[in-house]
């Protein structure tokens, strides 16, 4: 989902006309809800966002906070799969541009180095999931081995 500054996003993606636009969110405002089907990533270009999901309980969880020159949604370029996060403005104002597929895939035919930036980031995010991942085996293994044995079942 989202890759952090330099070569910084904003000035390698965008035009200086298109680094003016862009939607301002405020606080609390979704700009993108888990299970909807898009193929756009964002730029944020100031201001700050949460990227959350519900949990079964309907309780929140945070993954992170992305701030400006983050952009975030690239995913669903490459997989169209649905939004696997929910995406909300954090500070008080949250200004965010939106590029398609069609002009992202544009700006890669004038400059085919932001394909290595997008694939740094998402191995970054790779890697940094795969450290959680063996954070969380090796806090569960030992809570598993804190566990007093199992009764023996009868025949």
């Amino acid at each position: 989902m989202f890759f952090k500054k330099e070569s910084d996003p904003i000035k390698v993606l965008l035009s200086k006309q298109q680094q003016a636009l862009g939607r301002v969110f405020k606080r609390g405002e979704m700009i993108i809800r888990e299970g909807d089907v898009d193929n756009s990533m964002y730029v944020i270009q100031s201001g700050a966002v949460e990227v959350f999901r519900l949990d079964h309980k309907g309780q929140e969880m945070i993954f992170t906070t992305l701030e400006k020159g983050d952009v975030f949604g690239e995913m669903s370029l490459f997989d169209s799969a649905p939004r696997s996060a929910s995406i909300r403005a954090s500070s008080k104002e949250t200004r965010v541009l939106c590029l398609t597929k069609k002009t992202l895939l544009q700006r890669i035919r004038e400059d085919p180095f932001l394909m290595l930036l997008i694939f740094r980031k998402m191995s970054e995010r790779i890697r940094e999931k795969d450290e959680e991942l063996m954070t969380l085996t090796i806090k569960m293994n030992r809570l598993m081995d804190e566990l007093p044995p199992s009764a023996p079942k009868e025949s």
